[in-house]
């Protein structure tokens, strides 16, 4: 059972918005070691937390290379520009390369059109706040060339880039190297 002190450095820190999962080399802060006799023996093993204090301190968390979390900003680990955003992961894989409003979010076409998701699977084109299959991009992406999924489907709540023909199917390398060169109707797929 927490004493009042303990409760209170508790509520504390879950108040604070600016708790950052342990994944740098955050170490423990003067808060932790002060106010807490469980975290004075082992901060960092037993919070399993700790409270950015930096600029450097954010640039070492897992969250700083996966969505572009990098600076301090009144005391939370945040993105502030477009290039903190252009340098995560983030913007690799979904296109979430631009700076917007209070976080990194695809911002336009382009950001779609230099992700991974453009490149593999035809999401390339922004629609509301996420990249889209186009017809383009289904065309040009490598699950055209690689299984023949090379147009726009409707298949309920999503679309998706998928084969419609033998020759989309027969142009594909799964055809060649697999010997799946026919259009499946039944489940949209070469077979």
């Amino acid at each position: 059972m927490l004493g009042v002190n303990g409760a209170e450095g508790l509520m504390r820190a879950i108040s604070l918005v600016l708790i950052v999962w342990v994944g740098g080399g955050c170490g423990c802060t003067e808060y932790c070691s002060r106010d807490d006799q469980h975290c004075m023996e082992d901060c960092t093993d037993w919070c399993k937390l700790c409270i950015a204090e930096s600029d450097e301190e954010c640039a070492e968390t897992d969250r700083c290379s996966r969505s572009g979390t990098c600076h301090l900003v009144d005391g939370v680990c945040s993105a502030t520009s477009n290039a903190d955003c252009r340098k995560s992961d983030g913007c690799a894989a979904s296109g979430k390369c631009s700076f917007l409003l209070d976080g990194c979010m695809v911002g336009s076409d382009a950001d779609c059109g230099q992700s991974q998701a453009c490149r593999m699977d035809g999401s390339c084109v922004l629609k509301d706040t996420s990249c889209q299959v186009s017809e383009a991009g289904c065309m040009s992406s490598e699950s055209c060339a690689e299984y023949g999924r090379c147009h726009v489907v409707n298949t309920g709540s999503t679309k998706e880039c998928r084969p419609m023909s033998d020759a989309d199917c027969r142009n594909a390398r799964a055809c060649r190297e697999r010997g799946y060169c026919s259009f499946d109707s039944t489940k949209s797929l070469c077979a």
